[in-house]
């Protein structure tokens, strides 16, 4: 991946952290076809999404990313790095608008596009429903629509993080929920890629970096998610959107559900909806076979 170009290596949030931003122009002397924002899920950072950025520039597009607060190389929310932590979505929606307001308007060439995944895809609708003609089309991979709570029932995930953030124990790990170390080293048996080349390439970059992971989450990021879950839910069955949107989900996801996926797509309007059979969580880390099928349907839908 490139070095970050924007001057706006870091920005600090409204409440005192630092984000770390990154800004890919598309190479060459031609004018760009648009801008891409890429919303990371859940404990990723931007160096994981470098092939994405090469597959974005070879579509004429310039890319802008950044890392959410509590992982990536943005300030942590607590002193354990490990722990995934926040108060509420809010404070992620803050953030995003505050990127977009202080460096991607400014910076973007052309049209302003989504690309999203899983807890970004989430964070990503959340701020449609608010700033519905900010992007001129979204696109979602495996969005966090509601969570599979595995070894848990949905139910009983809820009550036990709200439990536990009345406690006063948010800022704990879930028991049983990720990983204790940065990254398993085994790849069989693994839920986000079946391609053992590209799995092996985090495994590495996570040993070699072990201050991008951020492996487990906390009471607190459960009952928040929770919650922001309940609101996307609210406001899909209550109107539709009318930014073109696209979804894709893999067949074999066991992070996010694909039945609330596919409920959400039938509630929202304006929506097409992949499924990619053989897929697991992270699509876009997937074998050259899955993420062939991601792409054709991408620009499909984009126009590329």
């Amino acid at each position: 991946m490139s070095d970050l170009v924007s001057p706006y290596a870091y920005l600090q949030t409204r409440d005192g952290l630092s984000l770390r931003c990154g800004h890919w122009p598309c190479p060459g002397h031609r004018p760009p076809k648009g801008t891409v924002l890429i919303l990371q899920g859940r404990s990723e950072y931007m160096e994981k999404y470098e092939e994405t950025v090469d597959a974005l520039h070879n579509r004429s597009l310039d890319v802008f990313s950044f890392d959410w607060r509590g992982q990536g190389l943005s300030d942590r929310m607590l002193s354990d790095r490990e722990k995934g932590y926040v108060r509420h979505y809010d404070d992620y929606l803050d953030d995003l608008e505050l990127i977009l307001e202080d460096i991607i308007r400014p910076g973007k060439r052309g049209a302003l596009f989504l690309l999203s995944h899983s807890m970004g895809g989430h964070i990503g609708l959340r701020y449609l429903f608010r700033n519905e003609k900010t992007f001129s089309k979204a696109v979602f991979s495996a969005p966090m629509i509601d969570i599979l709570s595995y070894p848990y029932p949905s139910y009983f995930a809820r009550r036990l993080s709200r439990w536990q953030v009345s406690k006063g124990n948010a800022r704990k790990a879930v028991v049983g929920a990720g990983y204790r170390t940065p990254f398993p080293d085994r790849f069989r048996g693994n839920f986000w890629t079946s391609d053992p080349e590209r799995f092996e390439r985090t495994r590495k970059r996570i040993k070699e970096r072990p201050e991008l992971s951020a492996a487990t989450v906390t009471y607190g990021w459960v009952a928040a998610t929770y919650d922001s879950i309940d609101i996307l839910k609210r406001a899909a069955r209550a109107w539709p959107l009318k930014t073109p949107l696209l979804f894709a989900s893999g067949g074999r996801d066991r992070i996010v559900s694909n039945r609330a996926i596919r409920k959400f797509v039938a509630d929202a309007g304006n929506c097409s909806l992949i499924e990619i059979k053989n897929a697991r969580h992270e699509i876009l880390q997937e074998s050259d076979h899955q993420r062939c099928l991601f792409w054709q349907a991408y620009d499909g839908f984009m126009g590329l």
